[in-house]
């Protein structure tokens, strides 16, 4: 059993903030996002002894992470993002670049609250955490190829609504014209 503890305790280290974040980003809202990071570790809890390693624990745990969010979301309203919650309270006393940050984090929460959460997840891992398609794919028990065309659809999606909000021949979006924050 304290082997059992010890593995738990160094996936959890290596491993909350990250699902944290997927589970934030995906589902919308601080108390969704809770339920469904509890729910992952009480699984991955179960689920360790029967571990096999024919995957990377990361990509088993992204795995669990993204079927507990969406079993949240069954039945839920999605909702955006607050600024609170994205982390992007602003005060006056901050440098000007600093506020540009703030405005990337904003167009990036607005952006990213247009999108599905499985097509937020898949954003989320691949720009975020910097998976590969092939690693995304496996998270998300999809095909490389699906995902790609799913995150070329995102891509699309939010960068037509940055123009429906800042129009054709408004200033180009900080976030689809560089990487996603």
């Amino acid at each position: 059993m304290q082997d059992h503890s010890q593995r738990f305790n160094q996936v959890l280290a290596e491993h909350e903030a990250m699902v944290w974040t997927l589970c934030l980003r995906m589902t919308g809202n601080r108390t969704l996002a809770q339920d469904a990071h509890q729910e992952c570790f009480v699984r991955v809890w179960k689920a360790l002894p029967s571990f096999r390693g024919e995957a990377k624990p990361s990509t088993w745990i992204w795995r669990i992470a993204v079927r507990c969010c969406r079993e949240v979301l069954d039945g839920e309203r999605r909702l955006p993002l607050s600024d609170d919650e994205a982390g992007m309270s602003a005060s006056p006393s901050r440098e000007p670049s600093q506020y540009e940050e703030l405005e990337k984090r904003d167009a990036t929460a607005f952006l990213l609250g247009m999108l599905k959460p499985r097509e937020r997840a898949m954003v989320h891992l691949f720009y975020t955490q910097e998976l590969s398609c092939e690693e995304v794919a496996e998270a998300m028990g999809m095909r490389p190829g699906a995902v790609r065309v799913a995150l070329h659809r995102a891509r699309e999606c939010m960068r037509q609504g940055w123009r429906s909000a800042h129009g054709e021949a408004g200033e180009a979006s900080p976030v689809l014209s560089g990487e996603l924050a």
